[in-house]
């Protein structure tokens, strides 16, 4: 690219922009040739402080810098938009793919990384920043939006890496979003978000190698994957020690619904997770004996039942951890780590509960919270005559404040038969007690006695409550005539007749009356024919 290095170097205060080193594939050794270091190749110690290299560009390895065994150190600086194109060779049986190192490729040497911004770099096959074959420490640095198409979307390591202090948000790969791992990964007090891949959205380890990785204090944040949003290690092969103790565990989210898949026993401890993608086998809410009714003001407790797909995945405790955000009717209610919640008082009402962890959602539980309700009349006994109609008038206390329902029956020995039933009804309802005969005369031929009138009210959300009157149907009736001749001449005498009941002391309209002779009658009710009178 720009210098060749084959001495001891200090770059300072520099800037290093659109330079190339361009390569090619010889077919007939079925090699590659040049292509290396962008920027810089080194093969000697090498300094680099406050300087920024951007564009550049390699065919092969290292679109920025290459490093081939030996020691570099590089301060404050900025490496952005390098690219390492990368070809991909089938010679025989084999499928060569080069294109390492989007910014640096560190190939057998000893190097360190203090201070540093790498931004969108790329890579055709591996590590969008850096690709490390070697030794590599990298502390207080930023890794934003670099890409690889294949693994390590910030840094893939062949060998290893320890990293303090450093920020990987929004870098992409097939295999580990910010990091692809393949030996010896330590981790400590960074932050992974927004990371993105198909299998390990923040971090990949290669299941078929040894691998030391022990990451500790960080934060993952939102990383997202087709398979394992924050740490993927599916172990085949290898396995050394596996750490991953006091991170967190936010909002990172998968289409298999895991933000850890660990297979290889390891130590898991002292991590919290928050709101992160974790598969349930199971996810129940249960209530008091699976009850349908509470009486208001009665404990009403719900139970949490939840059961992990790969709990060695997680912490041991891990059911301790996790939050339940309880929702009542659609509304969040509360948010607890316990196993069981006490609901606050619940107003008369029907409920449905369930909660939300893991970025799952239970199922529905549903049930009511009931009342008391109260229902008198104003008599405890009503006379039915004939002609005159009373007014039942029923006092109703629904404590639920809903119109209810009546059911009307007569209690014949210890039975009960139903009458009829009135719905929305409210305080103050009035039933006749011609109604209620008319009823009656639906079960019985001939009524001539008193009768038990059984009246329930009921609503909703309030529970069942009775009362009851005596009903006398009266069929013949004591009265009293007066009348009173207005006019008297022959063959033409006016009389007036006013006929009274002796119990209710009110004239009787429609009162029947026979009469004989050539008279004129008239009555306070009018003249009806009837002679049971």
């Amino acid at each position: 690219g720009a210098i060749y290095n084959g001495k001891d170097l200090n770059i300072t205060d520099s800037i290093l922009d659109n330079n190339r080193a361009l390569g090619y594939f010889n077919e007939s050794s079925e090699n590659y040739h040049y292509g290396y270091g962008g920027a810089i190749y080194t093969s000697c110690n090498l300094n680099i402080t406050n300087t920024t290299l951007n564009n550049n560009f390699a065919t092969l390895e290292g679109g920025a810098i290459f490093i081939n065994g030996t020691e570099t150190y590089i301060w404050d600086s900025t490496l952005n938009n390098n690219t390492v194109q990368g070809f991909v060779k089938d010679i025989g049986k084999m499928i060569i793919y080069r294109g390492v190192g989007g910014a640096i490729h560190n190939n057998k040497g000893i190097m360190t990384i203090t201070g540093t911004d790498m931004t969108h770099n790329s890579a055709g096959d591996y590590g969008g920043a850096i690709y490390n074959h070697a030794n590599l420490t990298i502390t207080n640095s930023n890794f934003t939006q670099n890409t690889a198409n294949r693994t390590g979307g910030a840094i893939d390591n062949m060998e290893n890496i320890t990293i303090t202090n450093i920020n990987l948000t929004r870098n992409n790969a097939i295999r580990g979003g910010a990091i692809s791992n393949y030996e010896k990964l330590i981790i400590n007090k960074s932050a992974l978000k927004n990371n993105n891949a198909t299998y390990g959205g923040a971090i990949y380890n290669s299941p078929e190698v040894n691998i030391y990785f022990n990451v500790t204090d960080c934060d993952f944040t939102e990383n997202y994957a087709n398979e394992t949003a924050a740490i993927s290690y599916t172990y085949k092969y290898g396995g050394i020690l596996f750490i991953v103790t006091s991170n967190n565990f936010t909002r990172n989210t998968a289409l298999n619904n895991e933000t850890l898949l660990i297979t290889k026993s390891t130590i898991i401890e002292n991590n919290n997770y928050d709101s992160t993608d974790i598969s349930l086998k199971t996810m129940n809410v249960t209530v008091n004996d699976n009850r349908k009714e509470f009486q208001q003001k009665e404990t009403i407790e719900l139970n949490f039942t939840i059961e992990l797909t790969n709990p060695t995945s997680y912490d041991e405790d891990i059911l301790k951890k996790i939050n339940k955000t309880v929702y009542i009717n659609n509304k969040e209610n509360v948010t607890t780590k316990e196993n069981k919640y006490i609901l606050p008082e619940l107003k008369p009402d029907e409920y449905m509960i369930y909660y939300k962890t893991c970025n799952r959602k239970s199922d529905n539980i549903n049930f009511k919270v009931m009342v008391n309700s109260k229902i008198t009349t104003d008599k405890k006994a009503y006379d039915y005559y004939e002609g005159i109609n009373n007014k039942i008038t029923l006092n109703i206390t629904d404590e639920s404040e809903e119109n209810g329902t009546i059911d009307i029956s007569v209690k014949e020995d210890d039975k009960y038969a139903n009458l009829s039933a009135y719905y929305n009804i409210k305080d103050g309802y009035t039933i006749l007690t011609e109604t209620i005969a008319e009823r009656l005369e639906n079960l019985y031929t001939n009524l001539n006695k008193s009768y038990t009138i059984n009246i329930t009210y009921y609503s909703n959300l309030a529970n069942p409550n009775s009362t009851e009157f005596t009903l006398n149907i009266i069929k013949q009736r004591n009265t009293t005539i007066i009348y009173k001749v207005l006019n008297s001449t022959e063959g033409n005498v006016k009389i007036n007749i006013t006929v009274t009941d002796t119990v209710y002391k009110t004239p009787v309209p429609d009162a029947g009356i026979e009469v004989t002779g050539n008279i004129t009658l008239n009555t306070t009710g009018g003249v009806i024919n009837d002679t049971s009178l």
